[in-house]
């Protein structure tokens, strides 16, 4: 027994050490067109589970091997084992409210009601046939006889047309009478308001805002820092609404002279939204208006649903015997929000798409492969991947430091080492706004938009919680005190190991000290493909000198000596490999087995010599 005892230990001690690792579980075959999110997980360090039933739902119950659950299509939430704290989910339990078509409109109708019109008018009108055909009767007739609606003298429709969206093919069609809608009033098709585009060189564009909702309690919503214009085509096709080619915003005459770098595989080039600003500066339009208004309209869609979202968490825990302790920890999303700007410069929100398409897009005059690249990889960067061994909690002070450093909550909240600290937070807190605070920091290309605007808290449905306070008053905290003195709240971000750093740097004391060609906090910036070509060179030819001294030098007694140079190789592998596990196991069994015969035969002989 003792023996078995041993090598329980032994194995047990193995797996902790291979689960040093993260890993992330994709239960599809099919990832031609994710390929920036493998290479983002390549970038980080985490990789792919392949254990039993990998590549399938059926490994989603072996969440003591899985740290991430990654799916391009809807979760198969009743598949996953038990979640803690740890785990991660890339979608939202109840995002149907968002990228159901249907649902979006009556969301925005059901915040109409509660907030106003003013506040929740950027959802084209849109009505079921032919269950909505009142509704679409009453509406067609008013946009109709409306006075105040511009007119066009050479466009007597203008303002006027609605689309005809049919469910039998993919495509749409206007149409201005409701005689026209005679042989589609009982075919479920869906009619909508129209929406005079603005033109771009004679062309209609639609723009994509790429948005993370990383918790739901504290709500946080992060949106990245590039819009992108996701379609371009000519607005003279009726098909025009249903774009399926795409022609790149720097080809466009209009915009072209606003473009100091095109975009290429390397690098992100200009700012799509800094430049469609300026145009829009250029023929009159009000941009920085344009700009809160499309902004605005993201948060408070999300917010007036946070109620909802956390119902639907809960639900699903309930349902599926998880804990209840952990709401908002494990899941998040990344939508892309597609508007369409009105001639008059408003945005209109016309859908959400729940896994955005970031396969990259390549013409002779190039690419957004560098954008669609970084993207991926600052969204899981920001999410935090952690394995099992990864023990990540805010320091503590003992209480003779708390009395001398933490003085005044309000204004040092951006103290971590004060969190612990008597009438403080507790340990729940604590842990929550840690996880809150370090995803900040670890923000990259990512706008933390909402706590970040207190405007639109009347608009979170269910009211502020205590956590949706406590992260607001640290980042005013923080805000302020990083003015006065950053290199102490710098000293907050504390790193553990190299991938942390982005696998870019070296952790040095707590903090990442980045390698030749990277920086930021956690050297997740390149600074330029120039430095990295000097810093691999030096390396190479450092390798090759070592590698001359080593030829040179007498050899090493047989064994494996741990050099400082692969020390750091040495914290990320595992303690044993696995086929050292199978003989080991196979020798305990052996022993074991030649001990008990042995043993029996010992005993036979001592019996037959007493008798």
């Amino acid at each position: 027994m003792r023996s078995f005892f041993w090598l329980a230990l032994l194995v047990a001690a193995v797996v902790a050490g291979d689960r040093k690792a993260k890993t992330f579980l994709l239960p599809e075959t099919a990832r031609f067109h994710l390929r920036p999110l493998l290479q983002a997980f390549d970038a980080l360090g985490i990789t792919e589970y392949n254990g039993e039933d990998a590549d399938s739902w059926h490994a989603a119950k072996y969440t003591d091997d899985v740290d991430l659950i990654w799916s391009y299509e809807y979760v198969q939430l009743g598949a996953i084992g038990p979640l803690t704290r740890r785990h991660k989910v890339n979608h939202l339990p109840g995002s149907f409210v968002l990228v159901s078509k249907g649902h979006v409109y009556e969301t925005q109708q059901r915040l109409q009601a509660e907030h106003g019109k003013f506040d929740f008018n950027f959802i084209p009108a849109q009505y079921r046939l032919p269950q909505d055909v009142d509704e679409f009767s009453a509406a067609f007739r008013a946009r109709r006889d409306d006075s105040h609606l511009a007119t066009k003298p050479n466009d007597p429709l203008y303002n006027r047309r609605w689309l005809l969206k049919s469910q039998a093919h993919r495509g749409v069609r206007f149409f201005s009478g409701m005689e026209e809608l005679g042989e589609h009033m009982h075919t479920n098709d869906m009619v909508a308001q129209c929406i005079e585009p603005l033109l771009i060189s004679g062309h209609k564009f639609d723009i994509g805002l790429y948005v993370a909702v990383t918790s739901i309690d504290p709500l946080r919503i992060y949106m990245c820092k590039l819009p992108y214009p996701v379609s371009l085509d000519n607005a003279a096709d009726l098909e025009s609404y249903v774009v399926d080619e795409y022609l790149p915003p720097w080809e466009m005459p209009a915009l072209r002279d606003f473009y100091t770098e095109l975009p290429s595989k390397t690098r992100e080039g200009t700012s799509h939204f800094a430049v469609l600003k300026k145009h829009l500066d250029a023929i009159g339009l009000d941009a920085d208006k344009f700009e809160r208004e499309i902004y605005g309209d993201v948060i408070k869609i999300i917010a007036g649903n946070r109620a909802h979202f956390i119902d639907a968490e809960r639900t699903y825990r309930r349902q599926h015997r998880q804990t209840q302790d952990n709401i908002g920890s494990n899941f998040f999303e990344m939508y892309r929000f597609d508007f369409m700007v009105e001639d008059n410069g408003k945005p209109w929100l016309m859908e959400v798409n729940q896994s955005p398409n970031l396969a990259p897009k390549f013409f002779d005059s190039g690419t957004d492969a560098a954008m669609k690249d970084g993207i991926v990889h600052d969204l899981l960067h920001m999410v935090g991947v952690q394995s099992p061994t990864d023990k990540r909690s805010p320091p503590q002070l003992d209480a003779a430091s708390c009395a001398d450093r933490c003085k005044d909550k309000a204004s040092q909240l951006w103290d971590m080492g004060c969190w612990s600290c008597d009438q403080w937070l507790s340990k729940r807190e604590a842990q929550t706004l840690f996880e809150a605070a370090t995803e900040h920091a670890r923000r990259g290309k990512f706008n933390l938009v909402y706590p970040a605007d207190k405007t639109y808290d009347s608009f979170v449905s269910g009211g502020l919680s205590a956590d949706d306070n406590t992260f607001a008053a640290y980042l005013t905290s923080f805000a302020t005190h990083a003015a006065n003195e950053p290199s102490q709240v710098l000293d907050a971000l504390l790193c553990s190991r190299r991938v942390d750093c982005s696998k870019h740097g070296d952790c040095v004391n707590g903090a990442c000290v980045c390698d030749v060609g990277y920086e930021g906090k956690t050297c997740y910036i390149s600074t330029g493909r120039k430095q990295r070509e000097e810093a691999a060179a030096r390396k190479a030819k450092k390798e090759a000198e070592q590698a001359d001294e080593e030829a040179a030098r007498p050899k090493a007694p047989a064994g494996v000596l741990l050099q400082p140079g692969n020390l750091r190789e040495a914290q990320d592998a595992p303690m044993y490999p696995r086929s050292m596990i199978v003989f080991l196991f196979c020798a305990v069994l052996t022993l074991t087995g030649a001990f008990a015969y042995a043993n029996r035969k010992y005993l036979q002989k001592s019996l037959t010599k007493s008798s």
